[in-house]
């Protein structure tokens, strides 16, 4: 679902009752599951269009007018969500929060050092007693970056 709407594309489920008008039971489960999930995380699927970032192995991204959203498959051991921005862009991440709890999340502009890199990088640090079984959200507000920067850093040996 997620991987097709990042892409501004559709997403449609082939579910049907049987003769009877009965719901396959896996079908049924499965529809459950996503409808709890849609509920809590919906504002990252419906009116959303392609974000335009590079790629990420955490998950898919959709953006709403100032909004980026952050569907996250594969959340990070050290809790740490790192969000890829070209260096030029006029927009970065400057709040973020989850949506399965509101809980208002520290973004922080990283400095890595990649100076032939064409991205510059946002951290998201997520709470330390966070666990999801599931896909989780990260909404994100966009604005202007502090500094600009052609060179992150010199390396010194």
């Amino acid at each position: 679902l997620m991987h097709s709407v990042s892409m501004n594309g559709n997403f449609v489920l082939n579910f049907g009752p049987d003769g009877q008008g009965n719901m396959h039971p896996g079908e049924d489960v499965l529809a459950k599951e996503i409808g709890e999930w849609m509920q809590v995380n919906g504002e990252a699927v419906y009116g959303v269009r392609h974000a335009g970032l590079p790629t990420s192995k955490l998950g898919y991204y959709t953006k709403k007018d100032q909004t980026l959203y952050l569907t996250v498959f594969n959340k990070p051991v050290n809790n740490i969500v790192r969000i890829a921005v070209p260096k030029k862009a006029e927009e970065v991440p400057v709040t973020a929060q989850l949506l399965v709890n509101k809980k208002a999340l520290e973004v922080k502009h990283s400095d890595i050092g990649l100076d032939l890199d064409k991205n510059t990088y946002y951290d998201i640090q997520l709470p330390a007693d966070f666990k999801s079984e599931r896909a989780f959200v990260i909404k994100m507000q966009l604005g202007a970056p502090k500094a600009q920067s052609e060179k992150l850093m010199d390396a010194k040996m």
